[in-house]
């Protein structure tokens, strides 16, 4: 049961001897509500006896009085059980999901985020967990410890009297059939739901990504019409998820209240034939109109675990993905080769076939051929971004599959056409590269790629903010910072993808001459579309439909007059 549990709601071991534990509890606190109408029906029972029926003395008020004070206490003292048990400890194993997710997401294959988007991710670890939160602290303890303290009632009920019982409790088996019957379609108006606000938080994001080209190309009555449609679209979704739980709940507290008439008619009849007398029958038929609370309080706890379903189902599918593991271990030779190497991305055909080369340490090895050549996937196979389906990658003799990733990521240097910073000052972006590094080898690396004539520039220099992503920059700037950031790392690898492909020409001259400092006896992958960048290198790979189909250097390839030499004539023309 405890397994079962377990991998229904995403709980650790601890998690769900806690969650049962605050069920119990819940139970108890439950019951101990109840016994202030225990009281009121004794008090009930009495009245008869005194005013009606005349077989007792009098009140015992003091009596009465030590027990509420008493069941007051005693309700106290569960409910701060209960409120721990369901709330403290449920909040801290949602932590440990957000945490655990995390840390999952992290070891993850890049091939992963390719496909999923920030918002997606961001809305799986605060919005899904929050929903498992709240049912782990407000539905799933209350669930069991209503179906405990039901089950209680209504077998105490059962061994007094099987017939009252059964006039009370069959309206309970119609509701939970007819939940059962419901459940799928609700569970599919949530799905809808659930999709569609993931389309609307898509349109906001790809909005502000793209606020600028809207702005410039006057196209914001568009977009904002479209993304009027989307959320049109989730507001009927959502009415019609809502409306549906609403619908059925009605009827659901409609059926119940049959249980009441039920238990009525079977009480009169007792009470008819003698068979209890009016000290029992009173108390009774006041019972058969409250003993519905608890299974009333259980039907939204009923319908927000269905709701769970799905943050729980988005949760699994991040826990069903293969991670990136392996060991820790030390490689001192930065030779890159390939060996039978294939590989897919998913639902596609293959980036690369076949590929067996070797990279050389201290040598500039480029990366050429037309777009969807297989360059880029080349280049982060040699990185483990991803893992091939079929062949080894090796660094220094060592299968790379085989080493953590974290841990490989330390010999590499990456400068892209897409330089990543972060809204903090250029100090600190490029101290990335090197967390411990001081300020004056930051500045020593900042030397070295060509920054630090514009970095002193700016109005605080090295203490600059320089806006989210860098917008405070230029392309050739934050290319720079990239550099002085790899330069700083000093990795004995260094991958370049098209990382001067959008500069000009006097930001291009800056650039190589920054790069010369940053690849001197290193191991070089470079991947270009401008053939003239990649004339100084020692080996140029031709790359076409995932295959390499020339290798060699610059004059060797433009002699061969193939695919290389094509490439090389129709950029000269077109310039």
């Amino acid at each position: 049961m405890l397994k079962s549990l377990q991998e229904k709601f995403l709980l650790s071991d601890r998690g769900v001897k806690n969650i049962l534990k605050a069920g119990f509890l819940s139970a108890l606190l439950n019951l101990a509500r109840i016994l202030p109408y225990g009281m009121a029906i004794f008090f009930i029972a009495e009245s008869i006896e005194i005013h009606i029926l005349n077989i007792s003395a009098g009140y015992s008020f003091l009596h009465y009085f030590i027990g509420l004070g008493l069941i007051s206490i005693l309700q106290y003292i569960v409910h701060r059980f209960q409120y721990n048990a369901a709330f403290y400890n449920t909040y801290r194993e949602s932590t440990r999901i957000r945490v655990d997710t995390a840390e999952r997401i992290r070891k993850l294959p890049l091939s992963f985020f390719e496909k999923k988007d920030i918002a997606d991710l961001t809305a799986r670890i605060l919005g899904d967990v929050t929903i498992i939160e709240e049912a782990y602290s407000h539905s799933i303890p209350q669930f069991f410890g209503s179906f405990i303290s039901v089950t209680i009632i209504f077998v105490g009920y059962l061994l007094f009297s099987p017939k009252l019982a059964l006039a009370m409790y069959w309206p309970v088996a119609v509701v939970a059939g007819l939940i059962l019957l419901a459940k799928n379609k609700l569970s599919e108006n949530e799905w809808k739901h659930s999709r569609q606000k993931r389309v609307v938080a898509d349109r906001i994001q790809e909005g502000l990504d793209n606020i600028l080209d809207i702005k410039a190309y006057k196209i914001k009555d568009q977009v904002r019409e479209d993304f009027r449609k989307e959320l049109d679209k989730e507001f009927k979704a959502h009415t019609k998820s809502e409306a549906s739980m609403g619908a059925l709940m009605a009827p659901l507290n409609s059926i119940l209240t049959l249980g009441s008439l039920s238990s009525t008619y079977v009480l009169v009849q007792a009470y008819q034939k003698e068979a209890i007398g009016l000290t029992a029958f009173v108390p009774l038929l006041i019972v058969s109109f409250i003993v519905y609370e608890p299974i009333r309080a259980i039907i939204p706890s009923v319908m927000q675990l269905i709701m769970m379903e799905i943050p729980i189902s988005r949760m699994k599918e991040i826990r069903a993905m293969s991670t990136m593991e392996g060991e820790d271990l030390q490689i001192t030779n930065f030779d890159i080769d390939f060996e039978g190497v294939s590989f897919s991305y998913e639902d596609e055909g293959y980036a690369l076939k076949d590929i067996n080369l070797s990279i050389k340490q201290g040598e500039v090895t480029a990366l050429v051929g037309p777009s969807g050549s297989g360059k880029s996937s080349l280049a982060r196979l040699a990185i483990r971004f991803w893992d091939p389906q079929e062949g080894v990658v090796r660094l220094g003799g060592q299968d790379i599959s085989g080493i953590e990733p974290e841990h490989l990521y330390k010999y590499y240097a990456m400068v892209f056409q897409n330089v990543v910073l972060f809204n903090n000052s250029v100090m600190e972006n490029v101290r990335i590269g090197k967390p411990e590094a001081t300020d004056s080898e930051v500045v020593e690396a900042c030397k070295a790629a060509m920054a630090h004539d514009f970095i002193r520039l700016l109005p605080q220099g090295y203490e600059t903010l320089i806006g989210e992503d860098g917008r405070l920059l230029s392309g050739g700037e934050r290319q720079r910072i990239s550099i002085a950031r790899a330069i700083l790392k000093d990795a004995p690898i260094i991958i370049l993808d098209e990382a001067s492909a959008s500069m000009d020409a006097e930001n291009e001259a800056r650039f190589q001459e920054a790069l010369s400092n940053l690849i001197k006896d290193k191991t070089v992958i470079t991947i270009a579309h401008r053939l003239r960048t990649v004339a100084d290198a020692d080996k140029i790979l031709v790359l076409d439909e995932g295959e390499i189909v020339e290798e060699g250097n610059f004059e060797a390839l433009i002699q061969k007059k193939g695919l290389f030499y094509r490439l090389w004539t129709k950029q000269n023309k077109i310039v």
